[in-house]
């Protein structure tokens, strides 16, 4: 076995202290990894050797030094410990486990983007990591995919710290001098301009970090490394490629606070930003930056939060059904509009759902006022809607968020009405709605009750009945909305649009019971080639969901408003009245959520703000207040905190006290 005195000599079976190499792992811009094995022990490790062209240099020696030190003083669960540290000839060395698994870098080459789950779950043992090193005053300045490596149990691991800096002054002489190192891509601007450096330096890079690996782009992507130094230091946030890969609002907010240009405007450390992780979904922007004037209509996608498969349609198409999905798609399939109509319209063969229409109208029967303790009771029969309630009582939106409260108080925060009307949706889902083999229609049913509920309460909140202000402003507003809206509210809209709401997708349900396997073929082309799932009905029904869905509601004698929801909730230029307004704009903030999931995989119009249905609903309000800005910083992240709903199971209690 050869001695390794010099780089060249490190080969396979070379040894080098009481360690025998195995074979070169990779390079980084201060040395080179190899695995080896350590017969002592009966273990493989990794051993990092200083670049030959460094050894002789006493700053770089300092600096490799300080790499040893500086993990050899940490023990986390989340970081790479060092086993040794040695000299043998011109080889300056440390050793650490091998890991066996991948590197966070591994997933991009892959083109292996995560969705929000894995983001989050990495997200929080890299803070925990650099928050350890923190404590210990050490922050790590290479924060990039590659430096954190995925193990066999599936912990995240920190490493490479061979540009750390320790803050208790072991190289408190050097920061002055020591060069711009660090990777481009990740780079924050103070290292660029070799100014001070501390926890918020790699808060940057690991927003830069997290946003290529949820978006599988660069924060700043340009041809040459100049024009990307140069973008880190001048360009914007890049907003619209951020919704175009799919983010939801508070994703993009919390990349874009650590990332901000000024360490000051970033999260401070590392207890702020892991308390604007667990609040993501309804994280406010950095500022304001939404314009009075409407954007383009590039639609967006949709994010995916749905655990289903993209063949599967994220969830709507049965599992069982695998044979679809490993078949192409016949683009020959069509269905021709009177073969349609005939089937909606039928009165010898109506459709399965057609069995529940007196179900289903009960629910949108105008509620009356009813006893709390009444409604508390009715609560405990239907215990996910009860649960949904507690959630919903716990949002913002009413300024509950996070108290732990009885079913009667939050009966009376969410308004018995509302409840009510949440009570008899779920009774209908456990009782009334007819199963279907081919579809899975929860993720739909997801999607329609987080659009009722925000168009509820988006009335609401023009209305100021659930927005929580200082009292001068509350009082001002009262008095500009109070005579314009008094008539208006009488009507209580605000429920109406709860159950236009929960029906302005009902036309995808009868679509796919009149022609199975053509719908599939609609949803799956959809989701292939990112386009609208009305422009795909269309073109192969001839046919689209809300045309499909006022035909039905009209054979069965539904009321005109819901119909009119219905048609329009794709079209913002309608004027149809507050009610089709607030579900057209609910349905477009709730696919920016990512709440449930329609079927449709972009965003219609990304700015819905300065559409007609924006001015048909605020001309009620009469409030100079709202504007776009107010609502992307006030209502659009408070939606992030709807809860989750669970589909009702079939009891063997019965449902006549809701009749």
């Amino acid at each position: 076995m050869t001695k390794a005195e010099r780089l060249q000599d490190l080969v396979p079976d070379a040894e080098l202290g009481h360690y025998s190499i195995l074979h070169h792992i990779a390079e980084g811009g201060m040395g080179h990894v190899f695995k080896a094995y350590e017969p002592s022990l009966n273990r493989e490790v990794a051993i990092k050797v200083l670049r030959s062209e460094f050894s002789d240099n006493p700053r770089y020696l300092k600096f490799f030094d300080e790499e040893a030190q500086n993990i050899a003083a940490l023990r986390h669960a989340n970081i790479v410990p060092i086993y040794y540290i040695g000299r043998q000839g011109e080889l300056y060395y440390f050793v650490m486990p091998f890991i066996e698994g991948s590197t966070l870098d591994d997933w991009i080459e892959e083109q292996t983007r995560m969705n929000l789950e894995q983001a989050e779950w990495v997200l929080s043992q890299a803070i925990d990591a650099l928050d350890w090193a923190l404590t210990h005053e050490i922050v790590h300045l290479d924060i990039k995919p590659s430096n954190f490596l995925l193990d066999s149990n599936g912990s995240i691991l920190l490493t490479d710290f061979g540009l750390a800096r320790s803050l208790n002054g072991i190289d408190g002489d050097a920061e002055e001098n020591r060069e711009c190192f660090g990777t481009p891509a990740y780079i924050c601007p103070e290292q660029i301009l070799n100014q001070h450096t501390d926890q918020k330096s790699d808060i940057y890079s690991l927003g830069a970090t997290m946003y290529h690996l949820t978006t599988m782009c660069f924060l700043h992507d340009y041809d040459t490394v100049e024009q990307i130094i140069m973008a880190h230091l001048d360009a914007p946030f890049p907003y619209k490629d951020a919704e175009e890969a799919g983010l939801p609002p508070g994703w993009i907010n919390l990349f874009d606070r650590m990332t901000q240009k000024r360490p000051e405007d970033r999260f401070q450390n590392y207890e702020e930003l892991r308390q604007a992780l667990i609040k993501v979904d309804r994280l406010a922007p950095v500022s304001v930056r939404f314009s009075e004037e409407p954007e383009d209509s590039k639609a967006i996608p949709v994010p995916m939060r749905s655990y289903g498969s993209p063949e599967f349609i994220h969830g709507i198409l049965n599992q069982n059904l695998k044979s679809w999905t490993e078949n192409q798609v016949d683009q020959g399939i069509e269905w021709k509009r009177k073969a349609v109509v005939d089937a909606i319209t039928a009165t010898s063969k109506p459709l399965p759902i057609s069995e529940s229409v007196e179900a289903l109208k009960e629910i949108g029967t105008e509620v009356k006022e009813a006893e709390v303790d009444d409604v508390a009771k009715a609560l405990e029969l239907v215990p996910e809607i009860r649960d949904y309630v507690h959630g919903l009582a716990n949002t913002s939106f009413f300024g509950k968020e996070g108290q732990v409260i009885t079913t009667k108080k939050a009966v009376r925060t969410v308004g018995d009405k509302l409840a009510q009307g949440l009570i008899l949706f779920g009774i209908y889902l456990r009782d009334h709605f007819p199963e279907d083999r081919t579809f899975n229609w929860f993720p739909i049913w997801q999607h329609s009750l987080a659009t009722a509920v925000v168009s509820n309460l988006l009335i609401k909140y023009i209305s100021r009945e659930i927005h929580q202000e200082e009292p001068s402003k509350s009082q001002q507003i009262k008095e500009v909305t109070g005579k314009y809206l008094r008539k208006f509210f009488q009507a209580d809209p605000a429920y109406k649009a709860f159950y236009a709401g929960l029906l302005h997708d009902f036309g995808k349900i009868i679509l796919s019971q009149i022609a199975p396997y053509p719908y599939y073929a609609v949803l799956r082309r959809a989701g292939e080639n990112m386009e609208p799932v009305h422009a795909l009905e269309s073109k192969l029904m001839e046919l689209t969901h809300m045309e499909a869905g006022e035909l039905w509601l009209s054979r069965y004698g539904f009321d005109a408003t819901t119909r009119d929801a219905v048609v329009h909730h794709h079209d913002l230029s309608a004027r149809k009245g507050p009610v089709c307004a607030a579900v057209a704009l609910a349905n477009i903030m709730v696919k920016r959520h990512g709440i449930g999931f329609s079927g449709s995989p972009i965003v219609d119009i990304k700015e819905p703000w300065g559409t007609a249905a924006w001015e048909e609903l605020k001309k009620y309000s009469k409030n100079d207040l709202l504007s776009p800005g107010l609502m992307e910083a006030e209502f659009v992240p408070m939606i992030g905190q709807l809860p989750n709903f669970e589909k009702p199971v079939p009891p063997e209690l019965s449902s006549d006290f809701a009749k």
